[in-house]
C-alpha cells in the first residue's frame, strides 16, 4: 500500500498530540494541588496557633496518666 507511511505518520502525530494534552493537564492539576496544599498548610497553622496558647484545648482526648 503506497500511503501506509502517511497513515503511520498521522497516527503517530495524533498519539503524540494526545500525550501532550494529557501531560499539560497533569501539569495543571499538579500546580493546583500544590496551591491547595499551601492553602491547607496556612489554614492548619492558623488553627493550631490558638490551640497552643491555651493548654486546656490541646489534646483533650489524650489518655489519662
Amino acid at each position: 500500500m503506497p500511503d501506509e507511511p502517511l497513515w503511520s505518520i498521522i497516527v503517530q502525530a495524533a498519539f503524540f498530540s494526545l500525550m501532550t494534552c494529557i501531560y499539560m493537564k497533569l501539569t495543571e492539576l499538579h500546580a493546583k494541588q500544590k496551591d491547595i496544599e499551601k492553602k491547607l498548610d496556612t489554614l492548619l497553622s492558623q488553627q493550631n496557633s490558638p490551640a497552643s496558647d491555651s493548654p486546656e484545648t490541646s489534646s483533650p482526648d489524650g489518655p489519662p496518666d
